[in-house]
C-alpha cells in the first residue's frame, strides 16, 4: 500500500500549515531486522521530512535522548534539495555535540519517484 502524507495550508493554532505524525510506540518493537523505505520526498524551503526511529524504553540513561540514541532512516533539509541523509545519533555520537555518525547520498529525482 501507500501511506500518503500532505501538508496543507490552513491556520491551526499559530501554524500556517498542518501535516502528520505517525507514531508506532509500543505497536513493534525489535533487535535485529531491516526497515526498507521509499518516499517521493517534497521539494522546498522550509520542509523537512524524515523517517526515523527511536528506543521504546528509556533504559540507557535519564534523559529520553539521546540517552537512548535514534536511527535516522532518511532525512532531508529542504533547503539542501536532493541531499539525503541517514545516520546514528546515541549520547556519546550526536548532532548537539557535533559528533553523529552518518552518511550522505544525493538523489536528483528525490521529489519525482518512489
Amino acid at each position: 500500500g501507500i501511506l500518503t502524507i500532505e501538508a496543507i495550508k490552513e491556520v491551526i493554532g499559530t501554524s500556517s500549515y498542518s501535516s502528520a505524525r505517525l507514531l508506532t510506540k509500543g505497536k513493534n518493537d525489535f533487535l535485529y531486522g531491516r526497515v526498507e523505505v521509499r518516499a517521493k520526498i517534497p521539494a522546498g524551503r522550509g520542509n523537512w521530512p524524515a523517517v526515523w526511529m527511536l528506543a521504546s524504553q528509556s533504559d540507557y540513561g535519564t534523559q529520553f535522548w539521546p540517552d537512548n540514541g535514534n536511527i535516522d532512516i532518511l532525512d532531508c533539509v529542504g533547503y539542501d534539495p536532493g541531499v539525503i541523509h541517514a545516520g546514528v545519533q546515541t549520547k556519546a555520537f550526536n548532532s548537539v555535540i557535533g559528533t553523529q555518525k552518518s552518511a550522505t547520498t544525493i538523489l536528483a529525482d528525490f521529489d519525482k519517484v518512489f
